[in-house]
């Protein structure tokens, strides 16, 4: 068992705000660009779709700052509780890396590998 026993508190805060960013400009893209497309046939015209994208950026920008804080108040709360009860236990294991492949080597001239000897031969020998 692994516990977590500390979060950087920064750190932890700029990837969450980070990753909540994305996924809003994710979200709010193709939902801006619906109603950037639909408002076309208002009176606000192109000025409107304009104001429609660089109002959801806006909302994205304000969101991560807002994330970031609550991020940041919460891996505070995290660190002086774990302090008291010990933090989060997580399991890890130690998986061993795939072995490689052809699509590992992809550009490059391929090595050949040497083919298992079989059973019941001895190796070749370094002074033979």
């Amino acid at each position: 068992m692994v516990r977590i026993r500390r979060f950087g508190i920064v750190q932890t805060a700029n990837t969450v705000a980070a990753i909540y960013a994305i996924v809003i400009a994710i979200v709010f893209l193709p939902i801006a660009a619906f109603v950037a497309v639909a408002g076309r046939g208002t009176g606000f015209g192109e000025a409107g779709a304009v104001a429609v994208l660089v109002g959801g950026l806006i909302i994205a920008v304000v969101y991560a700052v807002v994330i970031w804080i609550f991020t940041a108040i919460a891996a505070v709360l995290y660190n002086l509780v774990a302090g008291r009860v010990g933090g989060i236990e997580v399991q890890l294991e130690t998986v061993a890396p795939p072995p490689p492949s052809v699509a590992a080597s992809w550009g490059q001239p391929a090595t050949p590998v040497p083919p298992n000897p079989s059973p019941g031969t001895d190796p070749p020998s370094a002074g033979s």
